[in-house]
This record gives structure tokens, C-alpha cells and sequence, in this order.
């Protein structure tokens, strides 16, 4: 099995000690810590709950923006062609923000 970075350093770790994949110490190449008796057969080393939370917010609203951005998008050109149909409704000085990024 192989096993995820040093949760501290993100170094390489290897297994010290032990001939089966049930408990081993197990150290970091990066920072040296020793992480002693764990469990690495039935998966707790490569458990990350606090990273997989996160990972999954940032799908999440990768996701939510794309959707947001698409909506903008699709408002935008709805915008720009009823002012194409009725260019006297269009408003005829339009002042952007400057502190307002480019899109």
C-alpha cells in the first residue's frame, strides 16, 4: 500500500519495522518525526477527513461558479441584444467602476 505525505511537512515517509501491513512506526524523510504504531493495513494512515472536506468544498464550488459565470454569461447577451432590437433604450454613458477587475 502506498502511503500518503507527512500530514506536517508533505515529505515522503517510510515504514520502519514490522513484516505485515497491520502496524509499523513510520517516518518522514522531510521534517524526521517518527509516527509510532500506526495502523496502516486498514487505511487510517492515507485518512485525510480535514483535506477530503476541503477538496470536496472546492469541487463544490468550482462547480457553483462555472454555473454563476454561465448565468452571468447568458444575461449578459440576453442584455445585449434587446439593446441591439432597441438601441434607444441602450444607456449612453456607461462608467465602470475602476476599482472593478476585468472579466
Amino acid at each position: 500500500m502506498d502511503l500518503k505525505p507527512c500530514p506536517f511537512c508533505g515529505g515522503e515517509v517510510h515504514r520502519v519495522g514490522g513484516d505485515d501491513d497491520t502496524s509499523h512506526d513510520i517516518e518522514c524523510d522531510g521534517c524526521a518525526y517518527t509516527f509510532y504504531d500506526i495502523s496502516v493495513g486498514n487505511g487510517w494512515w492515507n485518512t485525510r477527513p480535514i483535506e477530503d472536506a476541503l477538496r470536496a468544498e472546492i469541487a463544490w464550488l468550482t462547480a457553483y461558479i462555472a454555473f454563476k459565470d454561465k448565468q452571468i454569461t447568458n444575461q449578459a447577451n440576453t442584455i445585449e441584444g434587446l439593446w441591439n432590437k432597441h438601441p434607444e433604450d441602450a444607456p449612453k454613458d456607461i462608467e465602470c467602476d475602476p476599482e472593478m477587475p476585468e472579466l
